[in-house]
């Protein structure tokens, strides 16, 4: 701003001297009429200058802001890349710990049931502590896996038309027996209208058990899991359904849950650090829930326990159109019904 005042103060003086001299060379008064147009033109050229001296500030302002949001922007990036790169390496460092786990127990569990000596329980335990291993090291995989067909843009819904009640019922009643074994309380409770839906079940399938394996992870023994599926409204043929997962275990930190659903994010926590797995579930069951047109959030409390919110909207389907008919439909009452005449006995072709 000073420099274009002094540049406008300098064109002006220099606009002065060079009218001062028009006027000595050709002998203009200051009463006259040349000179009150001489007058005139250097007012106007002072106002002028003024002018554009605001104009010119005016455009560096906004050059300025550009720049400073360009810098922001900038800034944001790198450290939106530098945050990513962390992440991915400290996921690079928890996954080679995880793969190695499961991966020295497989072989060495392997090697043990090799032994000439070893008996038939033994070789049996070993057994199912290598399939025990191996379905952890294949949970992880598939993590990994699935997460780079979300970051690729590849996975789509594949709607069908489903029974979303059905398959609340059905994801507990798979999660329920590893609840048993652990003697935790687990219990499920649907409160639905139209429980027909076209929805991907195989997605909604996904997310619910994501969210029901970290229930029963982070949840002690004798604790207490919930699933309930209620139905929050519905309009111009679209349902707006809540699910909920609440359970008593660890909690979480209030900074924590702020990065909750970021990748390969883990709380760093004693406890926590002791429970196997890649940070990535949380993250794929949002992102599951963005494509069915919903949302997931959470809401915890250290120590004593957390709560998933699952909202998804679906359109819902009039379970005649799709061929599923109550047990007093009355569909057959307009088939009218034909008498059965009675079958006579063949005759006897026996001789004597």
């Amino acid at each position: 701003f000073m420099s274009l005042m002094w540049m406008r103060q300098m064109t002006h003086n220099e606009t002065t001297e060079m009218i001062d001299s028009i006027r000595t060379r050709f002998g203009v008064g200051e009463g006259t009429q040349q000179g009150i147009f001489l007058d005139g033109m250097l007012q106007g050229m002072q106002e002028l200058l003024m002018e554009n001296a605001v104009i010119q500030m005016v455009l560096i302002v906004i050059s300025l802001v550009v720049l400073f949001s360009l810098f922001s922007v900038m800034i944001k990036r790198e450290s939106s890349a530098q945050a990513s790169s962390k992440a991915k390496s400290t996921f690079l460092s928890n996954m080679s710990h995880d793969i190695r786990t499961p991966m020295n127990a497989i072989i060495g569990y392997t090697n043990l049931a090799r032994r000439e000596e070893a008996t038939f329980d033994e070789v049996k335990e070993y057994l199912e502590k290598i399939d025990g291993s191996s379905q952890h090291l294949l949970a992880l995989i598939n993590d990994v896996l699935e997460m780079s067909r979300i970051e690729s843009g590849k996975l789509e819904l594949d709607p069908s038309h489903m029974d979303l009640e059905q398959c609340v019922q059905e994801a507990g009643d798979l999660i329920r027996t590893q609840m048993h074994v652990k003697q935790i309380d687990f219990s499920s409770a649907c409160d639905i209208e139209h429980k027909w839906v076209l929805c991907d079940k195989n997605l909604l399938n996904r997310a619910l058990m994501n969210l029901l394996g970290n229930a029963l992870k982070f949840t002690g023994e004798k604790g207490e899991v919930s699933l309930r599926l209620t139905e929050l409204s519905d309009a111009d043929g679209i349902g707006n359904y809540e699910i909920r997962v609440k359970d008593t275990g660890i909690g979480m930190n209030p900074a924590f849950v702020e990065h909750l659903f970021t990748p390969f994010e883990r709380e760093r926590d004693s406890t926590v650090s002791k429970i196997q797995g890649t940070g990535l579930g949380l993250d794929i069951s949002r992102q599951f829930s963005e494509l069915m047109g919903g949302d997931l959030t959470c809401e915890s409390v250290y120590g004593e326990g957390s709560e998933f919110i699952l909202n998804v909207e679906q359109k819902i389907k009039d379970p005649t159109e799709i061929g599923v008919f109550s047990e007093h439909s009355d569909i057959y009452s307009s088939i009218p019904s034909t008498p059965i005449s009675p079958v006579s006995p063949p005759p006897d072709t026996s001789t004597e």
